[in-house]
């Protein structure tokens, strides 16, 4: 039987605008540590550096087993963006889109899937 995991940590510059976790990506020097012999190489596992990555919105379809195709990744036009600010940041508005009329977050360490009440959406 194959089997896999999806690693995550905390998320990245990029990532942050829409969720507090991401896949771990590693750098090939980390993939080689992580599956070589080494005890333990958790210190690979760190955000990835946001420059060079890019993001993009989909279609909801992606959410069902039953498509699977080359379209699930294919870039979708959304509405003018929303700007959202957290509470306490210095980092200023973020843009981002509001899918029917919500924001999802990944909630909190205590509460998960909890809405967020450091969000404040203009």
């Amino acid at each position: 039987m194959r089997t896999f995991a999806i690693i995550t940590v905390p998320a990245n510059e990029l990532v942050a605008a829409i969720h507090d976790r991401m896949p771990a990506i590693l750098h090939r020097e980390g993939s080689d540590r992580w599956l070589g012999s080494e005890p333990d190489p958790h210190d690979a596992l760190q955000p990835f550096p946001f420059e060079g990555l890019r993001m993009w919105p989909i279609s909801t379809r992606v959410n069902s087993p039953m498509n699977d195709d080359e379209d699930l990744l294919a870039e979708i036009p959304l509405p003018a963006p929303l700007t959202v600010a957290m509470r306490g940041s210095t980092a200023g508005p973020r843009p981002c889109n509001v899918i029917k009329g919500s924001y999802v977050s990944g909630g909190s360490a205590s509460r998960p899937g909890a809405p967020r009440s450091d969000l404040t959406v203009s």
